[in-house]
């Protein structure tokens, strides 16, 4: 994964080196809302864990690439659905949902994409992008119960999620240089294994996705 990520930073590199004519570096910072999905399925019984997080961020956007780094928060607990054959068993998934209503996490992303600007009127543009984040996780607690405490190294590693991006952004230039940015992404989790959830049910399978919005304010520095 590391490599890949290198692969995509060279790329950037040279698209905007390529490009370096009409590149505008613009710095700034927001925050956005996730929502994150954990799917661990077999056949027609799936288990779904999703958990809401707000984060605040900081970013460097040089025009056909971005980079972002950001804090996040859970908040809310973490919502639990098990369904069998399509239908919703009630009881026990407001029984798990109940026990970890108090359930928090924090994280550190980073967060690379490129991008293609296609310029919509004089103060306006709109760009898709793709890339990929990662998701370093900090804390983990269900009330008073520290998580990653009684966590082997392993499952503590496997708290961390590289995760494949696409998104739309806007670009809107309320005067020459500041900037309100507007991104939404979806992003699906290349890494989502849990041993030790996956270690009482190791024929399910895991999947995972995201998806965010967010608002950011930027100043165009060239």
């Amino acid at each position: 994964m590391k490599k890949i990520f290198f692969l995509l930073s060279v790329l950037v590199l040279c698209t905007t080196t390529a490009f370096s004519e009409n590149v505008n570096l613009i710095a700034g910072g927001g925050s956005n809302l996730q929502l994150h999905n954990l799917t661990i399925q077999k056949d027609t019984t799936v288990f779904e864990i999703y958990l809401k997080t707000a984060a605040v961020d900081l970013f460097l956007d040089f025009t056909y690439g971005c980079f972002k780094i950001s804090y996040i928060q859970s908040f809310g607990g973490q919502d639990m659905i098990l369904t069998v054959d399509g239908v919703k068993d009630e009881a026990y998934s407001d029984t798990l949902t109940n026990q970890y209503k108090d359930f928090k996490s924090s994280y550190i992303g980073f967060n690379l994409a490129g991008k293609y600007p296609f310029k919509l009127g004089e103060h306006l543009y709109i760009f898709p992008m793709a890339g990929l984040n990662y998701y370093l996780n900090l804390t983990q607690t269900n009330g008073t119960v520290d998580e990653r405490a009684a966590m082997s190294d392993q499952v503590k590693k496997e708290q961390n999620d590289i995760s494949l991006l696409a998104g739309i952004g806007a670009n809107i230039f309320v005067s020459k240089n500041f900037v309100i940015r507007i991104p939404v992404c979806f992003t699906y989790n290349l890494t989502p294994a849990d041993s030790d959830i996956m270690s009482g049910i190791p024929d399910f399978t895991p999947s995972g996705y995201s998806v965010n919005a967010g608002i950011e304010a930027g100043y165009k520095i060239k």
